[in-house]
């Protein structure tokens, strides 16, 4: 299953980048199809990646959360977070993780996790799934 998945994504992070990295689901994820769960899985995949390279992250939690009209992805960490002109000079990997959102039905947000690092957030509407 997705939750399956993520879980050993998150260990296989933890291993290669020599990082904490945590997962929490509070249910199993149940995805319409196969597409929605590549798209969210790799959206996922980018931002521990970017967190690590970009962010210099030590730290990065992914919760699956569900609710009753949506499914949501979050991924945070430690790292330098976001500059303040990021929009105007994004990287492929943001563009990247938007467009595969769109493809779903879902979107993403980016926000600040304070102190330190970013929060990048993929909501799946229950009209989506």
């Amino acid at each position: 299953g997705f939750n399956a998945a993520i879980e050993e994504l998150v260990r296989q992070s933890q291993r290669l980048f020599r990082i904490t990295c945590e997962f929490k689901a509070s249910t199993e994820f149940m995805l319409p199809d196969r597409t929605t769960a590549e798209h969210l899985y790799r959206i996922v995949q980018e931002a521990i990646n970017n967190a690590v390279k970009h962010g210099q992250a030590s730290k990065v939690t992914v919760s699956l959360i569900e609710g009753l009209d949506f499914l949501r992805v979050r991924i945070s960490d430690n790292g330098t977070g976001f500059p303040p002109n990021w929009r105007s000079q994004e990287g492929l990997g943001v563009r990247i993780m938007e467009f595969r959102a769109r493809l779903i039905g879902a979107r993403i947000d980016i926000t600040d996790n304070l102190p330190h690092g970013a929060i990048i957030t993929c909501t799946l509407d229950q009209h989506s799934y």
